[in-house]
């Protein structure tokens, strides 16, 4: 006779099969088929970073349907590195921004060259880009990512200011998020606090530099990628973390 395990109510007397081993399968299942994550450490006045849209834009668009993907703001500068980008940065203007482009193929637009070195009078601060993300992140997530890149493209493409806000307004109505709400939301401390919290949760990791991809699937995590990767090799780190599993 098979062994069949019961289970019994003590309040109601109801005896039934066991279901414990049926719901252990449906747990595995679900686990089985749970999506990857992919956490995008960057920041929206990272050079590198902006190298790396192209090559991270084709991996998203692979991989959208079975990768769930979120950015954190890094904090490039902060603190005493707040400044005028050719006096906190000058080896951009030195010619690390041609290191960029030789690298990945993506250029510089003529305004961040014309206006942003070639007048040097931009201050350089991750916290405001910082805030405004953490507002998008909250109230439009899906939308997340894609503002993080808008940002990138903004300042190193487009050449404005990301101190200042107002200028932000053609890419809050691009990815179709209310701009008056946004222009309100950036003045709140949640927005700050939130920006500084994504900033401490890049520092907890000691990741050293950005663009990074954290992965993690499961109970297993493990670095995509720390540094500028090239999309075919994104892909190579990714099916070998697969196998790992």
């Amino acid at each position: 006779m098979e062994n069949t395990n019961y289970n019994c109510d003590i309040e109601t007397g109801v005896c039934s099969p066991n279901t414990s081993e049926q719901t252990a399968i449906e747990i595995q299942e679900k686990e089985n088929h749970q999506k990857l994550k992919i956490t995008y450490y960057y920041d929206a006045l990272c050079g590198w970073c902006y190298g790396f849209t192209d090559a991270f834009k084709e991996f998203k668009e692979a991989h959208k349907e079975d990768i769930d993907f979120e950015v954190v703001s890094g904090g490039l500068f902060l603190g005493a590195r707040v400044g005028k980008i050719n006096d906190v940065a000058p080896y951009i203007k030195q010619g690390a921004y041609k290191s960029v482009e030789q690298t990945t193929g993506v250029l510089f637009g003529k305004p961040f060259l014309d206006k942003v070195l070639g007048e040097g009078n931009i201050l350089l601060d991750s916290l405001p880009p910082a805030i405004a993300l953490s507002v998008i992140k909250e109230h439009h997530p899906e939308k997340s990512v894609e503002f993080a890149e808008l940002l990138l493209l903004a300042g190193f493409k487009e050449g404005i200011d990301l101190t200042n806000f107002k200028e932000y307004e053609p890419y809050v109505a691009k990815i179709g998020f209310d701009v008056a709400l946004f222009n309100t939301l950036v003045t709140q401390e949640a927005a700050k606090n939130a920006a500084l919290k994504d900033f401490a949760s890049f520092a907890e990791k000691q990741l050293g530099g950005m663009p990074t991809l954290l992965i993690e699937h499961k109970n297993k995590k493990g670095v995509l990628s720390n540094g500028y990767t090239n999309y075919n090799e994104l892909e190579k780190r990714l099916e070998y973390f697969i196998n790992q599993q």
